[in-house]
């Protein structure tokens, strides 16, 4: 039976969970075992991370740079469709476009109010949807425009508002899709790594009763979570506050850690895997 094991980050942006997924997945492959990765939900920004737009325009497809290491550390053959079928651009807006620098500070702080374009896919059937939001397309920085029109051209994405496009995520039909990836995924592994998204502490919620582990990163520490106070934190805070209840920020002071250890500092995430061994040595033998 697949082992799933979930990978959260503290932090909004920048926890590490990519960096970790991989030096996880290199020390488990090379203990033997059949190791497959999964990030059902992933964002990426044109302005900070750019080489994402050369990157779908190269692989004529929308994808963000985390699923993009996957292929280049552990030379991953699956579709990028598969490993992560909701890939979110977004882009920081221009500060003219607001009637005050507060006004603008604010609108950086929101996810929603960045969005850009959006691919949903089902790849069980081969599908995927793109999505554009023009009211964040006349806000974009002058320098992002051109690239932001050239991958128009290559999706031809639908027009959408932000609301319905966060209902199209949000969509009990979206979270089968996701579910039935993660059950391919798991057919031919030993162990499922399933990275979530930004700080949120699960990715999807029908995933939860699937984990048989919970790490948590954040700069220079990982954390084992102890499992079962997790899995019920997680169900309470979403019956309580739906989605905002589920950040780890929200959540990790009230849940017990089993496992804790200090990261090295590594060049890459194959340096940090090299570093790392006996921690993973440690992790699997509990």
């Amino acid at each position: 039976m697949t082992r799933v094991w979930l990978i959260t980050g503290l932090l909004q942006y920048e926890s590490g969970k990519t960096w970790l997924t991989i030096a996880f997945a290199k020390n488990l492959i090379e203990r033997g075992y059949m190791v497959r990765l999964y990030k059902p939900v992933a964002g990426h920004s044109a302005w900070y991370q750019f080489k994402t737009l050369v990157d779908s325009i190269k692989y004529r497809v929308l994808v963000g740079e985390d699923v993009v290491k996957y292929r280049d550390y552990l030379g991953v053959k699956q579709d990028f469709e598969l490993l992560n079928p909701i890939d979110i651009l977004s882009a920081p807006p221009s500060p003219t476009r607001y009637r005050s620098i507060a006004e603008y500070l604010a609108a950086l702080e929101v996810l929603a109010e960045q969005i850009v374009m959006v691919r949903l896919s089902d790849p069980i059937e081969g599908l995927s949807k793109y999505y554009i939001v023009e009211g964040s397309i006349n806000k974009l920085v002058e320098g992002l425009r051109e690239w932001i029109y050239k991958l128009k051209t290559l999706f031809n994405p639908s027009r959408i508002g932000v609301e319905d496009l966060l209902d199209e995520i949000y969509s009990p039909s979206t979270s089968t899709i996701l579910y039935k990836t993660l059950k391919v995924l798991a057919e031919d592994s030993d162990i499922l790594l399933v990275e979530s998204f930004n700080d949120a502490a699960i990715p999807f919620y029908e995933l939860l009763d699937l984990v048989e582990k919970t790490f948590m990163v954040t700069p220079g520490y990982v954390y084992e979570l102890d499992v079962v106070g997790f899995k019920k934190l997680v169900k309470r805070n979403y019956a309580l506050y739906g989605d905002i209840g589920v950040k780890m920020s929200k959540i990790f002071p009230y849940i017990d850690t089993i496992f804790e250890s200090p990261l090295p500092i590594a060049n890459s995430p194959i340096e940090l895997a090299s570093k790392i061994k006996e921690i993973i040595g440690e992790l699997i033998k509990k």
